[in-house]
């Protein structure tokens, strides 16, 4: 998997499957993408079976780099909790090596497709100052009732 992963940071490779397995983090076997304008399913290239993490590079030079949780219904709730749980350090042991996830999306293999992406792709990057105000802060609501008092 450091080989996959070194060729993936030079851009050798547009595209990454990993998934865990008991402890340690393995490699899927990785295809070529199709290109995003061919409309080809990116579920073709998706384990349909088990749950996995995709690194994807957009062709384009200086595209976001996008992380895919996919996770298939059917797959078993021990392998799902397992992903799901180790999002994060995937996340973080990622950006310790120098790649900057700038866009995270989860779903089933059905669900993450090439409009999805082209979209994601599209989209501002949430946190950028680009004039937007921040959304006003609520104060709860206190708890119980009024309270009653005689005079």
């Amino acid at each position: 998997a450091a080989t996959a992963l070194t060729a993936f940071e030079s851009g050798g490779r547009d595209l990454l499957l990993l998934h865990v397995d008991g402890e340690t983090i393995g490699l899927l076997d990785s295809p070529s993408l199709p290109p995003l304008a061919s409309g080809a399913p990116l579920s073709s290239v998706l384990p349909s079976a088990e749950p996995c993490y995709a690194l994807l590079r957009h062709s384009s030079e200086g595209a976001p780099l996008l992380f895919l949780y996919s996770c298939p219904e059917g797959a078993a709730v021990r392998a799902k909790m397992l992903h799901a749980s180790c999002k994060g350090a995937v996340l973080a042991s990622l950006s310790g090596r120098g790649l900057e996830v700038s866009k995270s999306l989860e779903g089933e293999p059905s669900d993450l497709t090439h409009e999805l992406l082209s979209s994601e792709l599209s989209a501002p990057v949430s946190g950028a100052a680009g004039g937007a105000e921040a959304p006003a802060v609520r104060k709860a609501a206190p708890r119980g009732g009024r309270k009653l008092t005689s005079r």
